[in-house]
């Protein structure tokens, strides 16, 4: 080893190290200022306020892109939201009720196009992974994600800004929903 390489090799270290840590605290800056956009589009939405909550969602899909953690922050924070939405509705769910599931039909059925389908799909898929389901049950949940790959993140396909923000909106719509058939 080249003497003065270990001394200078440990500052580097301590420079990534916190290089890091500043990265990943913008990294989170970026998801709650997505998230805070998102949330007001979607009460924007609910008081019937749909140029009010366009403006929310384009100013959202606007954030700059994460490439740090390789995340446009609205979609990844969105796509988040509804799978922890299916989530919470799972964990709360008695043993045995199958409602979540007779939700998830129901957003499915109403889905404004395919790609707010193919994110309540993806979310299901999200559910399928982390729990353990009663059988009756998880083959219901195959059902309702048939043909939908694992890991497949739909709004990160689009690449018009109008298709985004018109997915984005009906997603938003879709969380409006679920939260009102609960």
């Amino acid at each position: 080893m080249v003497p003065g390489t270990e001394h200078a090799e440990r500052h580097l270290n301590i420079t990534r190290q916190a290089s890091g840590a500043l990265l990943s605290a913008e990294s989170e800056a970026s998801q709650e200022a997505a998230g805070n956009l998102l949330t007001k589009a979607a009460a924007r939405l609910e008081a019937g306020d749909e140029a009010r909550a366009r403006h929310f969602v384009e100013r959202a899909l606007h954030l700059p892109y994460d490439d740090f953690e390789g995340i446009h922050p609205a979609v990844w924070w969105l796509e988040m939201e509804v799978s922890s939405h299916f989530s919470e509705e799972v964990e709360l769910a008695p043993d045995g009720d199958q409602g979540w599931l007779d939700r998830a039909g129901v957003l499915l059925a109403e889905a404004s196009d395919e790609t707010v389908a193919a994110v309540i799909r993806a979310a299901l898929n999200d559910v399928a992974a982390e729990f353990h389901l009663p059988r009756p049950e998880a083959l219901r949940l195959s059902r309702l994600t048939a043909g939908e790959p694992f890991g497949r993140e739909p709004l990160t396909e689009l690449d018009d800004a109008d298709r985004l923000a018109d997915a984005v909106l009906g997603v938003l719509r879709t969380l409006n929903r679920q939260a009102d058939l609960i």
